[in-house]
């Protein structure tokens, strides 16, 4: 029993944040309507899904928006193409042959060209072998905003601040967010950890 034969898309975009959504917009602009978009996240649109402030969108679409509305503004513009979300790419292959995996189980694509717009990924430093330890709590930027702006999580709320100095030392520790005027302090050196914004006022 002879096999089919796989389709062959024109192309296969693999990542569909702006980088990725913006090549499929301009592709389809010029007459390419063949284009499959893969990501791993079950919500296109990228890292701008979970920046709440504007910023966005002045050069693409005219206006100032939010990081959400300008994801879903790049998704909008590709709605009518193959975007299959949920899905990660496992291999690579010559020929513009590719394995990936989702809730389908494993599949095959091949495409005439592939393009790379996977942007850049954080990762734990357990996940880079990275040797050493650090306090539990500590996480990287992107996993914080998507604690906040995806999945509505207000973590940190209550922060552990570790002494300077031992309490046995007799030193008046004391954190920006307690201090008001020169009057709480007793006469003497003073030095102030940290060159923030508060350090510098404080200092000042």
């Amino acid at each position: 029993r002879q096999a089919c034969a796989m389709k062959t898309h024109d192309v296969i975009i693999l990542g569909a944040g702006p980088a990725g959504l913006s090549a499929a917009a301009e592709l389809k602009r010029l007459g390419v309507n063949d284009i499959v978009i893969i990501d791993r996240e079950q919500t296109g649109g990228g890292i701008p899904r979970h920046c709440g402030h504007t910023g966005y969108g002045l050069l693409q679409f005219g206006k100032l928006m939010t990081g959400p509305d300008f994801a879903k503004r790049l998704v909008d513009r590709v709605s009518d193409l193959d975007l299959r979300l949920g899905q990660t790419v496992v291999k690579l292959e010559p020929n513009g042959r590719l394995q990936l995996t989702g809730p389908r189980g494993l599949e095959t694509l091949q495409a005439q060209k592939v393009l790379l717009a996977t942007g850049a990924r954080e990762t734990p430093r357990s996940a880079r072998l990275v040797s050493g330890t650090r306090p539990w709590g500590v996480m990287t930027t992107g996993a914080l905003q998507q604690f906040a702006y995806l999945h509505g999580k207000a973590p940190f709320q209550r922060p552990i601040i570790p002494a300077v100095v031992p309490e046995s030392a007799g030193v008046l520790q004391m954190y920006s967010n307690h201090y008001r005027n020169p009057g709480q302090l007793p006469e003497g050196a003073v030095l102030v950890v940290g060159a923030g914004s508060s350090g510098a006022q404080i200092a000042e």
